[in-house]
């Protein structure tokens, strides 16, 4: 009986990674009526037994923390990071964290400009790191660090690693799977004058983040037009050289 029950956990543990660290009830109760189950077994109740296994609150299952999916999908996650954000990674491990979700989490966030990531949050981190297991998950909420935002990330990566990377459409320069989708964006070639078509802080950018900040935002986004406003780092309707994009 208790053999049966390894079995089935760790069954569970596979689908979940096969889901990119989440999953819901139904992939894993498929998987789990095929197997030989002991006498008045009940999945819920072996899911919250599980100690590596947490209920979200959108209702799926997910890896605690998601460093249990493979640590190579992790580090292919560190690659899409922005310096800064790889900066803090790389000081946080060298400080001795684990290089999990908790920690890629915050990187993220460092990246998007919602928290600094200096050496000044270090005391407020060493604190996170010293809080037991159980309160981990109650200090990311704290924190705002989005488990979810994260596993959507893992499964593009494991989506495009599956379907390959997107290819931008006759015309357009970039291309960026959104929701399983290719979408296209930016326009090929280069300027009248030679050179980058996409010049942030100029006259041109100005007038193209003015022409573009009327578009109305499309129902799936991030939509083109969003997606081309970043890469001309639109505030508004003015173009800002380095500076953060806002829109």
């Amino acid at each position: 009986m208790e053999n049966n029950i390894k079995k089935i956990e760790a069954k569970i543990i596979q689908i979940l990674k096969k889901e990119g660290g989440a999953a819901g009830l139904k992939p894993i109760k498929q998987a789990v009526d095929k197997m030989d189950k002991p006498k008045g077994f009940n999945l819920n109740k072996t899911l919250s037994k599980m100690a590596n296994v947490e209920k979200h609150k959108h209702s799926d299952y997910i890896l605690t923390p998601l460093n249990e999916i493979t640590e190579n999908i992790l580090e292919m996650l560190n690659e899409k990071l922005c310096p800064k954000g790889k900066a803090y990674v790389a000081r946080r491990k060298a400080a001795g964290e684990k290089h999990g979700a908790y920690l890629m989490g915050r990187a993220v966030k460092v990246c998007k400009g919602q928290m600094s990531g200096k050496k000044k949050k270090k005391k407020n981190e060493d604190a996170a790191l010293s809080l037991s297991k159980k309160n981990m998950s109650s200090y990311a909420s704290k924190n705002e660090i989005n488990l979810s935002e994260l596993k959507d990330l893992v499964r593009q990566e494991l989506e495009e690693k599956k379907k390959g990377k997107c290819k931008p459409s006759k015309g357009k320069r970039f291309a960026k799977r959104v929701n399983g989708k290719c979408r296209s964006f930016g326009q090929k070639g280069k300027a009248k004058g030679g050179g980058d078509r996409i010049r942030p802080g100029t006259a041109k950018g100005n007038a193209y983040c003015a022409r573009s900040a009327k578009i109305k935002k499309c129902k799936n986004p991030p939509c083109a037009n969003a997606l081309s406003r970043k890469k001309w780092k639109c505030q508004g309707s003015r173009s800002v050289a380095e500076a953060k994009w806002t829109d």
